[in-house]
């Protein structure tokens, strides 16, 4: 365990590091911001790698929970005054409980029936937070979302926010990471392998599948939380069903069952615009080739792609290796 998890370290110090690589200016201050923004999307679509990757439960309603969580955290922040750490928790709470309620109607779905009725609860939530204004205030959304404080220290700048955002991935990875190696983990990868089989083996598909909603749920509200108190403001347009297809994509992208292939799809998908803005109008389409094209020649990811990388390279170097020992 100890050696899967040190694994993950180079990664980790690459995050730390990379707010001290970037310019000055403007420029600097926009890539922050777009690494805090990719940061949330990250945190949201790992609940993706639980749902999709684990269990193969497909979910486009992954920004309608990411919503739910921003919304009910800014809410509960801005409105009522609630301490930060206290609405961040309720929120995750509040969001849970929509997950559970999600997975328990979609029991005997799978599929494209599965599929279209998480559609249908991506758009009710649309329809909320877009026409409830008592509550969400509509259109014209919430501003003013506050920051965290940690030991009494107000955390009000992109950068010290930009770590906050760091340690929030690390620990929703951690909670991934021990989930596939738990007893509910071997459930979820049974599952999604055939259902039949994991019933006639004595695994609730019930508890199983609700479970890994409540999760995904779970992790899109804290991405949701993290991208409220990134940007300092929310508006429903944000938490469409573009950006449930983002997040799918993200995991797509990235290999669906990782967790640093996930984080990097949430990079990719979410810098990859900006890089093609030079196209104008049609970087969209050109955006979106290039996404088709990860997904249909690499059916595991960049992540995937990436191992089998380094895994050429290491065998180039052990052949090198041998043959100069022969040579000797």
């Amino acid at each position: 365990m100890i050696r899967s998890i040190a694994k993950f370290l180079p990664f980790i110090a690459l995050l730390v590091l990379i707010p001290f690589l970037l310019p000055g200016g403007r420029l600097g201050s926009y890539y922050l911001t777009l690494l805090i923004l990719s940061l949330s999307y990250a945190v949201a679509a790992l609940g993706l790698t639980v749902l999709l990757g684990y269990s193969g439960q497909i979910s486009l309603a992954q920004a309608a929970f990411f919503g739910i969580g921003a919304y009910t955290f800014s809410i509960l922040a801005v409105n009522h005054h609630v301490g930060y750490w206290s609405a961040a928790l309720a929120a995750v709470v509040v969001t849970t409980g929509f997950g559970l309620f999600l997975g328990a109607i979609s029991l005997r779905l799978a599929s494209h029936y599965l599929a279209l009725v998480t559609i249908g609860f991506q758009i009710i939530t649309e329809l909320v937070l877009n026409n409830w204004n008592a509550v969400t205030d509509g259109a014209d959304g919430i501003s003013n979302i506050p920051r965290p404080s940690l030991f009494g220290y107000a955390i009000t700048s992109d950068h010290g926010f930009y770590f906050v955002s760091v340690a929030v991935l690390v620990l929703a990875s951690y909670v991934v990471f021990r989930l596939r190696h738990s007893r509910l983990g071997g459930a979820l990868f049974a599952l999604r392998e055939d259902e039949i089989a994991a019933s006639a083996n004595g695994i609730s598909l019930f508890r199983t599948k609700v479970l890994a909603f409540a999760v995904s749920a779970a992790l899109a509200a804290m991405g949701g939380i993290l991208y409220a108190s990134g940007s300092l403001y929310i508006s429903p347009n944000v938490f469409n069903f573009y950006q449930s297809v983002s997040f799918f994509a993200m995991a797509l992208v990235g290999g669906q069952a990782s967790i640093v292939g996930t984080t990097l799809g949430a990079g990719l998908i979410t810098f990859l615009p900006e890089v093609l803005r030079f196209l104008h109008a049609y970087y969209i389409a050109v955006y979106g080739v290039l996404v088709v094209i990860v997904v249909l020649f690499m059916p595991e990811g960049l992540y995937g792609l990436l191992l089998r990388g380094v895994g050429a390279v290491a065998t180039l170097i052990s052949g090198r290796r041998r043959a100069d020992e022969g040579e000797v």
